[in-house]
């Protein structure tokens, strides 16, 4: 399954930036009772709201939105009181600071709802907001990416917030022109309608929107972690293709040897597409192989490479090939002998065959067997690396199932 969507990845701020229960950005007044919102004349717009939010309007450089925790329950039924999630919570840019906010409540009954003022992005001219519901009656493999955002929404340190579940909303500032959209068909020139970002978004009736392509050629994009692939919750900052048409997301050459680099995200750029091929012969074969009809660079020698992981709904080829005999394998480091943490993962760059074992990492690597494909020798982990390193893996997935 092709899947992509929006590279924007998990952003930390300091606490001044969380909104506190009396200082919250952009909120109605408050039912003393049920926290139910008076809104007065305010008018939803229904054709493009769902069963956990309402859209209102927009409110200058802001969509006006109502949440309702609707996770569990329905604020119609007369179990409402019942239905409760032990931390609702939304995540959003404020429009007056642009800065990441937080609006929280815990043990919020399925009648709880509350009203935001959600910034818009000057760049995509979208509103983004992120719903969260944590609840012990969800699955253990129901998971949430982490927001880390003020005080009460930075859960704790760990990458994922277990029993959760989370839904984005992104909305077109422009609602007057907002499409809604169940496929690209429904979109005009130059823009697309994004992925859902998993099931959820079907059983709460998020409805999705034609988006524009942003990213042009030489600026950056994201491409997700491999070893996240299965995890939806992952997957969330990734659904969208940031790339304009006519190019896509390619894993840089270098930067993901960085060692302080973001565990989540490998560092790409959207780059042009190459010419239409049908086989590498109509390509220049000392620098170019035929990938996906499309003629791409081989990453040379030390580059970084891989990308087979990489998930992208328009702009899609799935991976940057070495040259020659050179394999695409992860680089292990003397930090990887004692490896606490699962990510982020050893780089994965262009190497060429080995002959023996001098020629790999002292203390780390091995020259291995010959390859089940070529026959050819290549540096690998050596046992003391490779056991730590399945068991910091194994320690990770019991940790954070990715599913049954």
């Amino acid at each position: 399954m092709n899947i992509c969507y929006f590279a924007i990845l998990v952003k930390t701020f300091s606490k001044n930036s969380f909104a506190s229960v009396d200082q919250r950005f952009g909120l109605s007044e408050l039912d003393e009772h049920e926290d139910i919102i008076k809104d007065g004349s305010d008018r939803v717009l229904k054709t493009i709201s769902s069963r956990i939010i309402d859209v209102i309007g927009r409110n200058d450089n802001a969509i006006r939105v109502r949440i309702k925790q609707e996770f569990l329950g329905s604020c119609d039924s007369e179990s409402a009181d019942n239905h409760v999630a032990s931390m609702f919570f939304a995540t959003y840019t404020d429009p007056d600071s642009g800065q990441e906010v937080c609006s929280f409540r815990g043990n919020a009954t399925a009648c709880f709802a509350r009203v935001l003022n959600v910034g818009c992005d000057p760049k995509t001219n979208l509103a983004e907001v992120n719903i969260f519901a944590v609840s012990k009656s969800f699955y253990r493999w129901d998971l949430a990416l982490n927001p880390k955002v003020g005080s009460q929404c930075f859960i704790n340190n760990d990458l994922f917030i277990k029993k959760a579940r989370s839904v984005q909303l992104l909305l077109p500032c422009d609602l007057e022109n907002a499409t809604p959209c169940k496929d690209n068909k429904d979109c005009s020139p130059g823009k697309y309608c994004p992925l859902p970002d998993d099931l959820l978004s079907y059983d709460y009736g998020v409805v999705r929107f034609c988006i524009p392509f942003v990213t042009k050629p030489g600026e950056a994009c994201d491409l997700i972690e491999g070893d996240l692939i299965f995890y939806y919750p992952m997957l969330k900052p990734f659904l969208i293709d940031e790339c304009t048409s006519g190019s896509y997301c390619r894993i840089d050459s270098s930067k993901c040897k960085a060692p302080n680099r973001n565990r989540l995200a490998i560092p790409a750029t959207c780059v042009s597409y190459g010419k239409k091929c049908s086989s590498d012969s109509e390509c220049d074969k000392l620098t170019e192989y035929c990938n996906y009809r499309r003629c791409t660079p081989y990453a040379e020698d030390g580059e970084c490479c891989g990308g087979w992981v990489q998930i992208k709904v328009q702009n899609f080829i799935p991976s940057v090939a070495c040259r020659g005999d050179s394999m695409c394998s992860e680089l292990y480091s003397a930090e990887d002998i004692d490896r606490k943490s699962y990510l982020p993962r050893p780089p994965r760059i262009c190497r060429p065959p080995c002959t023996k074992h001098a020629e790999c990492v002292p203390k780390v690597e091995v020259c291995g067997e010959p390859h089940f494909e070529n026959g050819l020798r290549y540096c690998r982990s050596n046992t003391i690396v490779t056991k730590n390193d399945l068991l910091v893996r194994d320690r990770f997935r019991k940790k954070f199932p990715p599913g049954d």
